[in-house]
């Protein structure tokens, strides 16, 4: 599996570039959350809930798979 994020914000990018301990910062706390998120034993029951929570969410358009593998 691959999992591709991304700083919206230009403000953002633009502090972690100015900050290179800001960009370690934020890189240390989203690998502490892949590998917490990665160790979980999840049932289907639960993702399945997940997506019924979710069910409400509307990004507005479509997005092609070529959009979706954008960094």
């Amino acid at each position: 599996m691959s999992l591709t994020t991304s700083v919206e914000s230009s403000d953002d990018v633009h502090t972690m570039t100015e900050n290179p301990s800001i960009h370690l910062a934020v890189a240390r706390k989203q690998k502490e959350w892949l590998d917490w998120n990665a160790s979980r034993n999840v049932t289907r029951e639960e993702i399945e809930a997940l997506y019924r929570s979710l069910k409400h969410v509307d990004a507005g358009r479509k997005f092609s798979r070529d959009g979706m593998n954008e960094c």
